[in-house]
């Protein structure tokens, strides 16, 4: 992970851990939220991302 990437999954950690104090829900819960929300708002990204993985590793 590149030190971009970690800014990035601080800053996301951070917000949720805002929203889940902000309305008293458990911090996990509103990161699976946000987990779902950008799988189903990026399905083929992710479906593409899998599919690259799967064949990186089938290559070894």
């Amino acid at each position: 992970m590149t030190g971009a990437e970690k800014t990035k999954l601080n800053a996301l950690i951070a917000k949720a851990e805002k929203i889940a104090n902000a309305k008293g829900e458990n911090f996990f819960d509103v990161m699976t939220s946000f987990v779902n929300s950008y799988i189903f708002d990026n399905v083929d990204y992710v479906i593409d991302k899998l599919e690259k993985r799967s064949q990186s590793h089938d290559n070894r």
